[in-house]
């Protein structure tokens, strides 16, 4: 008996041990499990700093791309003091509208402006990008081709100028407006320019002869002439008017676009402009027959009536000047892009005029009309040549582009 009850006492004994350890177990199970806790919570904090981090860098990054995108609008024209490899803005600005509109005509492989009416799926890019010039323009009528030099001669031609009649020119301009009036067997006669940079009224009138036909006005580095004077001059004389305002695309006077004062107007898309196609120019007209002779002249002297190319009648003889849809259809994108350039090349133009005026024997090149101003060009005006030609070599030295002494002719 006593030892049954010692039996049943010892095991009754070893339940509580049993329990203590199994509470030691579980104790260090919880141990376990809150030292895994505290292992977890620690990544987490890790992790959740590392993605403040990320975060952080991210809006650092995005802030720095935002500043890039808006140093990269911002970029005017001619600028003269920011150091870039391409002097343009419309050089700097290709995306996704380019490519877009590329696309649509390499997908139907019409790479001609005209004609081929089932293939094209609708895609007119010459058209597309004659309507956005007239846009921003005005103009009644706008024809595109291969370039702004192309478009001159052609308004020239378009305009009834031809061989031995005399025209007024400026001797500062780029060579493409003498060569124009050469071509179509004119000859050109220097008149003396102003501060506009721009042939001026008196000028004009010193160069009139008894063989003068007309005035090839060229608006100068995103400016405009003093068109009020020149207009009294060119009435009074009764001369033809045609506008080279390859430089100065979306320019105005007095609420009226460059280009549209005299019988044509052109503006040239080159690599170098506000806006770019690569090569191209467009002749904008209020005048229809001057831009039905335009659309004959500048492609062979094909009248474009009928659906049969070869079949066209010749009613002149012409050029080959035609621009080609890939060109134009880069030209369309660009095009929409100017008012946003403009008013960016404006505030920046400003900051750095304002900034260089504080500068004694700095001036500036005086605008006819500074509310039509492109802003694509700050031009100074500096005492002399000496001093002018030293401005020129220290900018060159820091690595300034679209800095020039233009007294050079270079």
């Amino acid at each position: 008996m006593l030892t049954r009850n010692t039996e049943i006492l010892i095991h009754e004994t070893e339940k509580p041990i049993q329990s203590a350890e199994m509470l030691i177990h579980g104790t260090e199970k919880l141990i376990r499990s809150t030292e895994m806790l505290t292992h977890n919570t620690e990544m987490l904090i890790h992790d959740t700093e590392k993605l403040i981090r990320s975060t952080e860098m991210l809006t650092h990054n995005t802030k720095m791309l935002s500043h890039d995108v808006e140093k990269l609008i911002l970029y005017t024209d001619c600028v003269y003091l920011y150091p870039k490899k391409l002097p343009m803005p419309g050089t700097e600005l290709f995306g996704a509208e380019e490519r877009k509109e590329i696309e649509d005509v390499l997908s139907t492989g019409v790479l001609f402006r005209y004609n081929h009416d089932a293939l094209r799926n609708n895609h007119w890019k010459a058209k597309d990008f004659e309507t956005e010039v007239k846009k921003i323009t005005g103009a009644k009528f706008a024809h595109a081709m291969s370039s702004g030099s192309t478009a001159v001669a052609t308004a020239l031609a378009a305009s009834g100028i031809g061989a031995g009649d005399e025209v007024i020119v400026p001797p500062f301009t780029f060579m493409a407006t003498i060569e124009a009036v050469l071509f179509i067997g004119a000859l050109p006669v220097f008149a003396e320019i102003d501060e506009t940079l721009c042939l001026s009224a008196e000028g004009i009138k010193k160069a009139i002869t008894h063989k003068t036909k007309a005035v090839c006005l060229v608006h100068m580095c995103g400016g405009m002439a003093d068109m009020d004077s020149i207009m009294k001059v060119v009435n009074e004389h009764k001369l033809i008017l045609v506008e080279d305002a390859g430089q100065s695309f979306a320019s105005s006077y007095k609420g009226t676009s460059t280009g549209l004062f005299g019988k044509a107007g052109c503006y040239s898309f080159d690599f170098f402009k506000i806006a770019t196609a690569g090569e191209g120019g467009v002749l904008v007209t209020n005048d229809e027959t001057t831009y039905k002779k335009a659309d004959v002249y500048s492609d062979h002297g094909h009248d474009h009536i009928g659906a049969v190319r070869g079949m066209e009648q010749h009613p002149y003889l012409g050029f080959n000047y035609r621009i080609s849809e890939l060109h134009a259809a880069v030209g369309v994108a660009q095009t929409r892009r100017v008012p946003l350039i403009k008013e960016k090349n404006r505030k920046n133009k400003k900051f750095m005029q304002d900034l260089l005026a504080k500068t004694p024997g700095i001036s500036f090149a005086k605008l006819a009309d500074p509310d039509g101003d492109s802003a694509t060009c700050l031009n100074l005006l500096l005492p002399d040549t000496a001093t002018a030609q030293r401005v020129v070599d220290e900018m060159k030295a820091t690595g300034v582009v679209g800095f020039d002494y233009w007294f050079k002719n270079m």
